[in-house]
């Protein structure tokens, strides 16, 4: 079950001022220039046409392939991505970047012993960015150890994640292993400050309905769900029965 409780975010795009960027980035080459801007406007189409067109330039150049399988990822093409990951590992490249965005394709595949493996093979090679502890605590999640996925999301915390993202992910967890009202504690408070996160609201929903309290979980949820959907999603958690993924982070972010 817990399968199916696990992996989402939201997706949160940075915007910074004109002078700023251009103090950032007059020291980059024109065509890397082209591809952060594509990057930044999620133009992922664009940014993979960019790639190939170098990689046509410069054959099996390795950090070509690598921003070419990142951008496949970005617009959730996971085949093509895995493609250029699998031919980068098969000359043994080895860079941080290349192991993060395994580990991502591993846990899209259900793989979460490969995907632990991987992200702590990035953490090695130099990946220090705090969303590798939220996969790496959602992984162990998926596998069960939740004392390890615990110290996972504590440490992304430690390191500045978004609190939203860290707190969702542990309420998932703990609904993982039963502990409902923990979950409730975590997320009801946030549903009270961001009424309208659909993330928060359908996962407290989520321990509520495991709690036997359909009442507030039909007045979180509103209109989203008739009160014969509740019974039946409520009956499915009695039983153990799967329902649909609710964990959510960042979801194919920009690496």
């Amino acid at each position: 079950m817990i399968r199916h409780y696990v992996a989402q975010c939201t997706r949160l795009t940075c915007l910074v001022g004109c002078l700023l960027l251009s103090a950032c980035t007059t020291n980059l080459p024109n065509n890397q220039l082209a591809a952060e801007d594509l990057k930044a406007i999620k133009n992922y189409p664009a940014l993979i046409k960019h790639y190939k067109q170098a990689l046509q330039v410069s054959a099996n150049d390795p950090l070509i392939m690598l921003n070419l399988a990142e951008s496949y990822w970005l617009a959730n093409d996971i085949e093509s991505a895995q493609f250029y990951v699998e031919q980068l590992q098969q000359q043994h490249y080895q860079n941080a970047k290349l192991y993060y965005l395994a580990a991502n394709i591993a846990s899209e595949s259900g793989h979460y012993q490969q995907a632990i493996a991987d992200l702590k093979q990035a953490q090695q090679l130099g990946y220090k960015h705090s969303d590798l502890f939220i996969k790496l605590g959602i992984a162990y999640t998926y596998n069960q150890d939740y004392q390890l996925a615990k110290q996972a999301f504590n440490q992304a915390r430690l390191l500045g994640h978004d609190e939203i993202g860290v707190k969702n992910n542990l309420a998932v967890m703990y609904i993982a292993q039963g502990e409902d009202q923990v979950a409730v504690d975590l997320l009801y408070p946030l549903y009270l400050q961001q009424p309208k996160l659909e993330k928060i609201k359908v996962n407290l929903a989520i321990a509520l309905l495991k709690q036997g309290n359909q009442q507030l979980a039909q007045h979180i949820l509103g209109r989203q769900l008739s009160a014969q959907q509740l019974e039946q999603l409520q009956a499915a958690l009695t039983r153990n029965v799967p329902v649909p993924n609710q964990q959510q982070d960042v979801d194919h972010e920009q690496i």
